[in-house]
C-alpha cells in the first residue's frame, strides 16, 4: 500500500451504511469483492480528481496583467509548468479487503496536495483564478469528500449490490 502523503482509506469501516453490502460482497467469495471494491475506488479517484484545485493556464495568468510585456529577447526555457500536477499526483489502489484514494509524498504535487487538502484558514484562504474556472467543486479535502457522504454511500452500495448480482448470474450460468 501506499507510503506518506494524503491517503484516504476506503474500506467498510469508512461508512457505516456500506458495510453490510461490503460483508455480503466477501461472503460472495474475494473476486467478486475486489472487483467491487477496485470499482468504488476508481470512481472516488475519478471524484477526487474533479475536486482537485488547479494551477491557472499561462492565458488565464495573462489575462490577469495589465501591461504587456515586449518580448526582445530569445526565450530559453524549454519547458513550461503545465496546470494539472495535483491532479495527475492523484492515484489509487485495491485488493480484495480495502482501497486507498492518495497522493504519494514523492509526486509531482506531493507536498503541495497536504497542504491544499487539509489547511484551508492556515495556510491558504482564497482559490486561485484555475480552480474558481474549475467550479465551485474544487476546493479543500478534495479526497475525503470524494470518498464520505451520504450520495457517496448510496453509489457505494449499489455498485457492490450490481457486483454481487453479477457473481449470482455467473454461478447460476456455471
Amino acid at each position: 500500500m501506499p507510503g506518506p502523503g494524503i491517503t484516504i482509506d476506503v474500506n467498510a469501516e469508512t461508512q457505516s451504511q456500506t458495510a453490510g453490502a461490503f460483508d455480503r460482497l466477501l461472503a460472495a467469495g474475494p473476486r467478486t469483492a475486489a472487483a467491487g471494491l477496485r470499482r468504488i475506488v476508481m470512481l472516488a479517484q475519478r471524484d477526487a480528481k474533479r475536486n482537485a484545485p488547479i494551477s491557472p493556464t499561462r492565458a488565464q495568468r495573462n489575462a490577469l496583467r495589465t501591461t504587456r510585456r515586449r518580448v526582445t529577447r530569445k526565450a530559453r526555457a524549454t519547458h513550461r509548468p503545465s496546470p494539472g500536477g495535483l491532479v495527475r499526483s492523484i492515484e489509487a489502489t485495491s485488493d480484495a479487503t480495502a482501497g486507498v484514494v492518495f497522493v504519494p509524498a514523492n509526486a509531482e504535487a506531493g507536498k503541495y496536495a497536504r497542504r491544499i487538502h487539509d489547511e484551508k484558514g492556515i495556510s491558504w484562504q482564497n482559490r486561485g483564478i484555475g480552480t474558481i474556472a474549475k467550479g465551485p467543486q474544487a476546493d479543500a479535502k478534495f479526497i475525503e469528500r470524494a470518498v464520505v457522504g451520504e450520495a457517496n454511500a448510496k453509489r457505494h452500495v449499489a455498485i457492490l449490490e450490481d457486483e454481487l448480482k453479477k457473481a449470482a448470474g455467473a454461478a447460476w450460468k456455471g
